[in-house]
């Protein structure tokens, strides 16, 4: 895979709610890893929309298999999990190939039949599309975030989808 092509989503979409979940299905995806933090909530959020309590439960119906794979605290992604009744790996090590290959085997389910879900190139689609998953880009929620992400995260994002469109 080149150095481009680790970085590029399978798919871009404004919100998770926005993912055409019967489209995941006719290209064989059964289950979803899904970023916390400015995907399904704030930063630092408990709260989670009602739009995207729907579409959770959409994917459920669907038959998805979900997890939220998430580099917070357990002390901060438990509590969501629980609160949306799937499970939840805190501290998983993204963009480590290995975090994602621990969100498959918890779901039962091989890399190719997985899609990530994230805010985040660097860290959610870079490690998905390195462990062989599907990748989706969401934008952010809200533009509060830790200040790393912030300052240096998101303004080198932002050179690289400019590096990448002249390349296309």
């Amino acid at each position: 895979m080149g150095k481009k092509k680790i970085f590029l989503p399978d798919l871009e979409v404004h919100r998770v709610t926005d993912i055409d979940l019967s489209l995941l299905l006719e290209r064989g995806i059964q289950g979803l890893l899904l970023d916390l933090d400015n995907t399904l909530t704030v930063w630092h959020g408990l709260r989670v929309e009602p739009m995207v309590l729907d579409w959770l439960r959409q994917a459920k119906a669907f038959g998805f298999q979900l997890c939220i794979l998430s580099n917070s605290y357990a002390s901060r992604v438990q509590p969501v999990g629980e609160l949306l009744s799937i499970p939840a790996l805190s501290m998983s090590g993204k963009p480590r190939k290995r975090a994602f290959i621990r969100g498959c085997t918890r779901l039962g389910l091989r890399p190719e039949q997985v899609a990530m879900v994230g805010d985040q190139l660097f860290t959610d689609i870079c490690g998905a599309n390195r462990a062989g998953l599907t990748s989706i880009l969401t934008e952010p929620i809200d533009s509060v975030e830790m200040w790393a992400t912030a300052h240096i995260a998101r303004p080198a994002e932002q050179l690289l989808r400019r590096y990448m469109a002249k390349g296309r």
